[in-house]
Parts: C-alpha cells; structure tokens; sequence
C-alpha cells in the first residue's frame, strides 16, 4: 500500500501510485496530487493528477460512464487537451492519471479583470487571442476525432503551468457523434434552443458539433468580458425570444469593447459563434482565418458564407 500524508483516501492503492494531497472533489470522486510508476515501462511520474473513484456503490451504466471519459480523453492527440496517462482498476477503485494543472479557466477570467481595470487592451487581446486560437485547434483536434465535448466552459479549461495555455478537460459528458444521447451541459453555456429544452422542456434541440462552437464562443465572452450571458440576478428566460434579448445585451457589451484597441477582432469571432441560429456559426477555421490576419478585406468577408465542417460517420 502505497504512503499518504491525508485523511480522504482509498482503503488500498496500488504500488505504482502514492496519493500526496487532496486538490479538488467532482460528482463521482476525488482529484489528488501524486506520483505514479506505470507498470507498463516503468516511467516514473513526480508530478501528476489523480482522480479516484470508489465503484462499489455506483450503478454499472455510472461506472461505464467514468470508464467511457477516459477512453474519449486517452482517444484525443492534441496539445490542447489534458494529457490522460494511465488508468488502474485495483479491486473496487478506479485512478485516472492524468498530467497535473493547477489552474482553471476562471484564473484567465481574473487576469482579464485586471487588465480591463488597467486598460490595458493590447495586452488582453493578446493573451485572449493566444487562448483562443489554441483551444480552436483543439476543438477541431476534438471534432476530427468523432468527439463532442458537450459541456466547454471556463471550469473545464486548465492552464499549463509552462506555456500558460488552457486545455480541455472533464470529458465526462463527451461522447463519439454516433454514441450521443440525451441532452446535457451547463445552462449559461448551452445554445437558446437547448437551454430552453433542457430547463423547461420546451421546443427541440440538437447538440452536434455547432454547438460545441456556441459554448466556446460563449467560454471566451465570459472570459474577455468578466460577465454571464444569464447573471444570477437575471429572471430565467421562458422562451427563445427572451433567451435571444440576452444574447442582444451581450452583443451590445460586445460591440462597446470593440472599439478598444486591439479588440474589434475577438468580439466579432464571439458574436458570431454564439448566433443564436446555428446555421450561421463559423468553423473553427473561419475563426481561425480571422484571429491570425491583418488582412481586413478576410477579415471583412470571412463569415458572409458557412464552410462546410466535419462530418463524421464514426
């Protein structure tokens, strides 16, 4: 049994773990920070995050949901993703190692703070759009695989305590586009039409691809801005129309913060990755096109026509 310094501990891990402190707890279990040998060649790991879970008492479809997060996560090769390492099962346990970040996407959020209350515009654009541009590569990383993430928010972004960058994480509402089922997601980050599904049963809703590029649309609005699409002062919007006078309020937010230096093209990348009509959100491409130009004739014809996307039939 391997040598701990905390209470909140498994009964027994295995050898090639040892369990240091606890740094977060989710729905299912508790995150530690660790080393790990891994058995398979013997690479030691100093520094590593470990999600552990107790099984006993979780239904079979809960612990195949856990199970079915890591093999999306381990399925993923992209630089924009949190690294999963390894998993164990040891007797009812189950560790998921995964590469340690101490931060969240909230931390972006608070430097972003800062320099709006210093004014500092060219400093925010850039970090913004050096975030931006590398979770687009991800999100497309993530699309060509046959995976959508389905819940994108600042929460499930961690910072590479290295190169500062944000990647993903929490694959645990992903899925492969044919295995998708039932709705699921964070509220102030779902598109007008499955919010209004999803809290008050109304209309219909489809969550593919577009709608993984209306919640990064809508993670980066929270970041550069500092401000929720639905503040929880807000009355919860009843029907689409009320849901979209919101998404106005928010473009109008946008449209002040345009005319800051350096932010005309962020703001317009966010308006229209999060149009309330799906057929009018961008690639991550076109995105992409617009955030790494000069050039203002692309940049001014870049969204008139959608690109087609990935289709994918895994």
């Amino acid at each position: 049994m391997a040598s701990t310094n905390i209470n909140i501990l498994p009964l027994e891990t295995p050898s090639s773990i040892t369990l240091h402190k606890l740094i977060g707890s989710g729905t299912y279990g508790n995150v530690y920070q660790g080393s790990f040998i891994d058995p398979r060649d013997n690479t030691l790991y100093k520094d590593v995050a470990i999600k552990y879970i107790n099984t006993k008492d979780m239904s079979e479809s809960t612990v195949n949901l856990q199970r079915n997060e890591i093999r999306l996560a381990q399925s993923l090769k992209s630089g924009a993703v949190v690294k999963v390492i390894a998993q164990i099962e040891h007797n009812d346990d189950l560790f998921i190692i995964m590469e340690r970040l101490s931060e969240n996407g909230l931390a972006l959020s608070r430097k972003a703070e800062q320099m709006r209350q210093d004014e500092n515009w060219n400093g925010l654009a850039y970090m913004i759009t050096r975030q931006f541009i590398h979770l687009l590569k991800g999100l497309q990383d993530m699309h060509k695989s046959c995976i959508l993430h389905r819940d994108i928010k600042p929460q499930n972004l961690l910072i590479d305590d290295i190169t500062g960058l944000a990647k993903f994480t929490d694959f645990g509402m992903a899925c492969f586009y044919k295995e998708c089922k039932g709705l699921v997601g964070t509220l102030n980050y779902l598109e007008p039409q499955c919010y209004l599904k999803s809290k008050f049963n109304i209309g219909r809703c489809k969550i593919d691809e577009w709608s993984d590029i209306y919640s990064l649309g809508m993670t980066m609005y929270t970041i550069l801005t500092g401000k929720q699409l639905i503040g929880k002062d807000d009355i919860s919007p009843t029907s689409e129309e009320e849901y979209i006078a919101y998404l106005k309020r928010a473009t109008k937010t946008l449209i002040e913060l345009s005319k800051k230096p350096g932010m005309h093209k962020l703001t317009l990348c966010i308006s229209y990755m999060t149009s309330p009509n799906p057929n009018k959100r961008p690639s991550p491409e076109q995105v992409l096109e617009v955030l790494q130009t000069t050039n203002r004739d692309i940049i001014k014809s870049a969204f008139k026509n959608r690109r087609e996307y990935i289709h994918c039939d895994k």
